[in-house]
């Protein structure tokens, strides 16, 4: 069958996608591994990474909802800690909005955070 006679064809199938069963199984596996995300305040951040340096406490990771401020505080085990800077892209800013990758930077000492837990912004 040539070209021609394929793009006059009135009905088109649509093309299937072959996913192998490992890989289909990684991906239930993934699925369940994900963190669930409960969001009740104005803002939440996802931590991916947390650094204890002396009196200071650098939480990376990802806006989910809302925006953060430098002005906000963080709800962290029923205890309310202010936002002391915020950095994106080696940068101090004012804000981070939803879907921004950056850092907080808070005082405070023997903190525990793991990647993957959701803070709330207030």
């Amino acid at each position: 069958m040539g070209i021609l006679k394929l793009l006059e064809r009135k009905e088109k199938k649509p093309l299937g996608v072959c996913i192998p069963e490992h890989q289909k199984r990684r991906i239930e596996e993934l699925s369940k591994k994900e963190p669930k995300i409960k969001a009740s305040g104005d803002a939440s951040f996802e931590v991916t990474e947390y650094f204890q340096i002396h009196e200071f406490a650098i939480i990376k990771g990802n806006v989910l909802k809302g925006i953060v401020t430098n002005k906000d505080k963080l709800l962290i085990g029923g205890k309310k800690i202010k936002i002391a800077e915020l950095w994106m892209n080696n940068r101090k800013v004012c804000m981070l909005n939803e879907g921004d990758s950056g850092a907080i930077f808070i005082n405070t000492k023997g903190l525990r955070l793991q990647p993957g837990e959701v803070l709330q912004i207030e």
